[in-house]
């Protein structure tokens, strides 16, 4: 009568960093470098590993550089390098499956001589490990030794994972004729928001936006910028996903390419983007199970090893996106060129049966002024309420600023950035279950049992004292504090 099941739970949550960077030289076609205006860095995921006791994650970053050259214009170059990151597990703990989160890079850049840039990145790491428990609450061959026991339903979690990798999309976006004439680009970049996902039974609907930026110069040198974005939806196929299942995802864009057409007229100016990306999923589905707390014999002498289990609950994944506006005062002879975003500081609150999601966005905006560029700093604060409480053991939150727009009239700053808010819950509940189970030849005689009880069946206590001759007020007694689904007799 074995009705074994796998509950995954948390085994462990660690972090770690990873450092990655290098010297990196100027292409031949490109000028020297007379000041560093701006650098972007672009994080992907390559895999994870368990091995061992052993955490591992790769990854690649992408370092865009923008530049003002000894010729006075605006370049950029873009670079890469992979990056790893390790943890080791405490001792006796082990995982059958690992998930993995980048964190905000911390990225520096020093201009060793005129062509030559010295990258040093830094990216912080966070692991949360899952281990797979096996609980059998039913001991084969002795469920007809007269035994009683109380039976207790619960919700376990089978834990699964899926990938998709290579996943194309390309798309033309218009430039608006509000925007200048473009005649060559300086750089592009490219971020994902957080995406939400639908599963049902063999699949999964993904959804999530990319946001484009485009810098450009004019016929006339004068640097400018597009910025737009795209809604992506993608069914992936896999038999990990069942119409229950609570699933949360990831997008790593792992190549961005985009191209400018324009015929110097006005009606064709367009931004040629191609993306390929992968997906990766995290799927929790809920499984009923029943187990035994607790297991009796009426018949012959008997005695149970009970074991501490930890079921986890898993909360439905919530997603969504807002848009933080800010003002400021401004340089009146300054004029934005571009921007990118980073959020932190991200904090969740309780209270009321909703949460609250605060931190703050840091806009990095490049600025022009009689003919000289640099890169300025714009922090204002964000404030996001999910609409149901989220409150548990733990929280994973993960927050992602998209591509602001940014516009400089009249002496003031004006900005409007899309945040994208990711966030789920767990909690785990101790519980006591049969492990072992033990009857021997003795029989067992109602005086020397220290216990004995029975299934009511929905008769009543009076019913069950006069089956077994003991006065009711006693049988009340020995109940008061016990539950319903047996009877235990004095």
């Amino acid at each position: 009568m074995d009705r074994g099941f796998i509950n995954w739970r948390v085994s462990a949550r660690t972090a770690s960093s990873a450092e990655t960077g290098g010297d990196f030289i100027l292409p031949n076609d490109l000028p020297d470098v007379k000041r560093i205006v701006h650098v972007m860095t672009e994080l992907r995921k390559t895999g994870s590993y368990i091995e061992d006791q052993t955490l591992s994650a790769e990854g690649v970053a992408s370092f865009t550089i923008t530049y003002s050259g000894d010729d006075g214009a605006l370049h950029s170059a873009s670079y890469t390098s992979e990056l790893t990151s390790r943890t080791r597990l405490r001792d006796g703990e082990k995982a059958d499956i690992c998930e993995i989160v980048f964190g905000r890079s911390e990225t520096s850049v020093r201009l060793a001589n005129p062509r030559k840039f010295s990258v040093r990145c830094r990216i912080p790491v966070d692991y949360t490990s899952y281990i797979g428990e096996e609980i059998a609450p039913y001991i084969t061959g002795v469920q007809d030794q007269g035994l009683q026991y109380d039976e207790v339903s619960a919700v376990a979690y089978t834990a699964g994972e899926a990938r998709e990798t290579d996943i194309p999309y390309a798309e033309d976006l218009h430039i608006p004729e509000s925007l200048p004439e473009p005649d060559r680009m300086i750089s592009y970049y490219v971020v994902a928001g957080i995406p939400s996902v639908t599963p049902s039974d063999g699949s999964a609907e993904i959804s999530f936006r990319a946001d484009v930026l485009v810098v450009y110069l004019t016929e006339d040198g004068v640097p400018s910028s597009f910025r737009s974005g795209v809604d992506i939806v993608h069914v992936t196929q896999d038999d990990a996903f069942f119409a229950d299942s609570l699933c949360r995802a990831s997008v790593t864009l792992t190549d961005c390419r985009c191209s400018l057409t324009t015929d110097k007229s006005g009606d064709l100016r367009t931004v040629e983007v191609d993306i390929t990306y992968t997906a990766d999923y995290f799927i929790d589905t809920p499984q009923n199970v029943k187990y035994i707390r607790d297991m009796y014999s009426t018949e012959k002498e008997s005695s149970a090893v009970y074991s501490d289990v930890m079921l986890r609950h898993v909360s439905l994944p919530y997603t969504s996106h807002f848009t933080v506006s800010h003002e400021e005062a401004s340089d009146p002879l300054s004029r934005a060129v571009a921007a990118t975003a980073e959020v932190e500081k991200v904090t969740v609150t309780h209270g009321n049966g909703q949460s609250i999601c605060e931190g703050i966005i840091n806009m990095y905006i490049i600025e022009e002024k009689n003919g000289e560029y640099e890169s300025g700093t714009v922090q204002t604060e964000f404030r996001s309420v999910i609409p149901y409480d989220m409150q548990g053991k733990e929280n994973r939150i993960c927050v992602a600023a998209g591509i602001p727009s940014v516009r400089t009239e009249g002496g003031r700053m004006y900005s409007d950035c899309e945040v994208y808010v990711g966030v789920y819950g767990e909690t785990e509940t101790p519980v006591q279950t049969v492990k072992i189970f033990n009857i021997s030849e003795t029989p067992l005689k109602k005086r020397n049992a220290s216990l004995l009880i029975c299934r009511p069946d929905g008769e009543s206590v009076w019913d069950t004292a006069k089956r077994y001759g003991v006065p009711v007020s006693s049988l009340e007694a020995a109940n008061r504090d016990h539950g319903k689904s047996v009877r235990i007799i004095p």
